[in-house]
């Protein structure tokens, strides 16, 4: 059967938030290193500086991953504080990580191995789907079934196995999303929900930036 109306425009506002999702890890990696090359080369100012500007910057990508997220499940309301407000509550989940990345460039841990450090800041990126995940689930109705599909062609790890076998959960109910730090591979993780009717929310490009 074609498509509906109803159909294109939905299939056209989704390719709309998978670009800018895109886009939205691209920059955020970008404000990262510039940030950290400041620092590094004596531009920036103190550490304190440094991680107060390393904060603001994934503040606001993880407001705006969750904006996406919720945007994706169908929710449309401008972004606004609730976006900022989720945004600021995983960013205290990341303050001992982030201080421990300001206490290694103090100690100049990377000036010697660049390659490592553009490694470690993607780590901060990726970590941006699950949020973007997150919101995406708490915004579906409670009522909604999510799979937990694991990648393909990967070694997986135990929790994510797990989460898979005990597929399907209320989107109400369910505890944790892919990438959001909380299974043994961390941001790293390559799966995704689904939902029973085939709904998926962002995944991960083959490669950052």
């Amino acid at each position: 059967m074609p498509e509906t109306d109803e159909e294109k425009r939905r299939k056209r506002e989704r390719d709309a938030l998978l670009l800018l999702f895109a886009f939205l890890l691209s920059d955020a990696y970008h404000r990262l290193t510039s940030t950290i090359q400041s620092y590094i080369a004596g531009t920036l100012g103190s550490s304190w500086v440094l991680s107060d500007t390393l904060t603001e910057i994934l503040t606001d990508a993880h407001s705006h991953a969750a904006y996406l997220g919720r945007r994706l499940a169908g929710v449309r309301n401008p972004f606004g504080s609730g976006d900022v407000r989720f945004g600021r509550s995983v960013m205290l989940g990341q303050t001992r990580y982030l201080a421990g990345l300001v206490n290694d460039l103090a100690n100049e841990k990377y000036e010697a191995d660049s390659g490592a450090l553009a490694n470690r800041i993607t780590l901060y990126v990726k970590r941006l789907r699950g949020t973007s995940e997150e919101a995406w689930a708490v915004a579906l109705p409670g009522a909604t079934l999510i799979y937990w599909v694991l990648g393909e062609n990967e070694n997986h790890c135990p929790e994510c196995r797990d989460l898979a076998a005990g597929s399907p959960y209320r989107a109400d109910s369910i505890t944790t999303t892919p990438g959001s730090g909380q299974t043994s591979c961390l941001s790293a993780c390559r799966c995704h929900l689904r939902t029973t009717n085939g709904e998926v929310c962002f995944e991960l490009p083959e490669e950052l930036p």
